[in-house]
């Protein structure tokens, strides 16, 4: 299989940008890195919730399970600090990674490529590209390739979390303010009084307040 060409790699880096709403972007980013990287056999996006690493999006139940194993031994590429690449053609073996490695080589995985995902606001993610070969990922124009398109993929992601978010909290605004409507009508209140009556509820219930707000459009009244 012939590499990618300078203009298909363009081509693809703007693809990530049409479509900004965050799923459509992880597929993307997964896809792309398994057309402009062809050694890599499956792709996962690593993410860091709750002190753990999860795969935000694989291709795979083999690379989804590489980022679960990561998580439980506390050991592997998405764990590591720092913003370099790093790549393994032999992860069964790899001293980095003495309890993880072994593990995912009883995968059938045995090479790495993993790629950091880093924008402005700092690092986002890690992408992992993973080969079912010993000694893969060591051509020199995928190896300058990768970690460039790595960064095109964060902020592409970057941005679709950002919409996202903000498609969020303009949706959670909405609701809030239908919520007002009800309970100024229902109970008579001006503005003022029903988004205070909303927030002690919240507060009294220790329930978010836009959780107390979808209770009253769904409901036309107070949680108790």
């Amino acid at each position: 299989m012939h590499p990618p060409t300078v203009d298909r790699v363009r081509s693809v880096i703007d693809e990530l940008m049409t479509d900004l709403a965050e799923k459509p972007t992880v597929r993307a980013i997964l896809g792309r890195a398994k057309e402009l990287m062809p050694e890599a056999e499956h792709v996962s996006l690593a993410v860091l919730a709750r002190r753990q690493f999860r795969a935000l999006g694989a291709t795979s139940v083999l690379a989804e399970r590489s980022e679960s194993l990561q998580s439980e031994t506390g050991e592997g590429p998405s764990t590591d600090s720092g913003g370099a690449w790093s790549r393994s053609g032999d992860i069964g073996r790899d001293g980095r990674w003495p309890a993880w490695g072994p593990r995912v080589a009883d995968l059938g995985l045995r090479s790495v490529l993993s790629l950091p995902m880093v924008t402005g606001v700092g690092r986002l993610g890690t992408l992992n590209l993973y080969s079912s070969r010993l000694g893969a990922f060591t051509d020199d124009e995928s190896l300058t390739r990768a970690p460039r398109y790595a960064n095109h993929a964060a902020n592409a992601l970057r941005s679709a979390q950002h919409i996202s978010g903000l498609e969020t909290a303009l949706l959670t605004r909405q609701r809030i303010g239908i919520a007002l409507g009800i309970l100024m009508e229902r109970y008579g209140l001006d503005e003022e009084a029903a988004f205070g009556t909303l927030r002690r509820t919240s507060n009294d219930l220790n329930v978010k307040l836009r959780d107390v707000a979808e209770h009253v459009v769904a409901k036309r009244r107070l949680p108790s």
